[in-house]
């Protein structure tokens, strides 16, 4: 029997380090696509079998820990790293990047989605789409420049007016 536990346990430590390059493999995959932020794997050691039990504190000695044995590791999740990147100049007047843990709302026929690429353009009604025709989304403003909270409406550049 415990030929088998020692053989689980090799195992669990295997799907976790699998699962590491992964993720470590999608990262450099998607390195230079705009907006993409990272991930990490998170492990945690699964359930610990106890072959001695801890002694308390005495006068002459500080006591003694448990004696354990872990029976592997699993993944306790993948963390995407939502940290500030370098805002790099591309040059191109209409590409912005976010600070923080925000995302661009963009809309479609399809539905609204959310993203981090903020290489933008103007389309043929100056409005500000991205690389899939996507319409970025923000809230308007009057005419006194001032923020019309409630509902949003695509992000519009009308080029030569204020």
């Amino acid at each position: 029997m415990a030929s088998v536990s020692t053989l689980l346990s090799g195992l669990s430590g295997l799907t976790v380090n699998a699962r590491k390059l992964e993720v470590v493999g999608n990262n450099i995959a998607n390195i230079n696509v705009p907006g993409f932020k990272s991930s990490r794997v998170n492990v945690y050691n699964t359930f610990s079998r106890n072959f001695s039990l801890g002694s308390v504190p005495g006068a002459d000695s500080g006591g003694t820990n448990p004696g354990q044995i872990g029976l592997g590791a699993s993944v306790a999740g993948t963390q995407r790293n939502m940290s500030n990147a370098a805002v790099v100049p591309t040059g191109v007047p209409t590409d912005v990047g976010i600070e923080g843990s925000g995302f661009f709302i963009v809309s479609s026929a399809v539905g609204t989605s959310y993203t981090r690429a903020g290489n933008f353009q103007l389309n043929a009604n100056n409005e500000l789409v991205n690389t899939s025709g996507q319409r970025v989304q923000g809230f308007g403003v009057d005419q006194n420049f001032n923020v019309i909270t409630g509902s949003l409406v695509p992000v519009e550049i009308p080029l030569g007016s204020k």
